[in-house]
């Protein structure tokens, strides 16, 4: 999660799974420098195995913003839905790029 300016979006962020490791590294470093706040949250394996793979992506969900410096106004998510996001409204990017399409 990183709350940035509403209009600034680095070019090549979309979808890690189809970014090679070596532009995920560059990107990451780009986002935290120019992140308002940022925040990480690690699953273990162990953890993935006792909730479930989607369980345990939305409790990466909550220590993320819990994690956070500033409260978000909002949060925008891939595909998760029911997600404890501590009171911050958050949306599917499906559902923003849709709408703007």
């Amino acid at each position: 999660t990183v709350p940035t300016d509403v209009y600034y979006m680095p070019e090549g962020v979309n979808d890690s799974k189809k970014v090679s490791e070596k532009k995920r590294e560059k990107l990451y470093d780009l986002i935290i420098e120019e992140a308002i706040s940022y925040s990480v949250a690690i699953i273990g394996q162990d953890v993935i195995d006792e909730i479930n793979i989607l369980n345990a992506t939305k409790s990466g969900v909550t220590q993320v913003v819990e994690g956070l410096d500033v409260n978000p106004d909002l949060i925008i998510i891939d595909a998760l839905e029911h997600i404890d996001t501590k009171g911050v409204p958050y949306e599917s990017i499906r559902t923003l790029l849709s709408l703007s399409g």
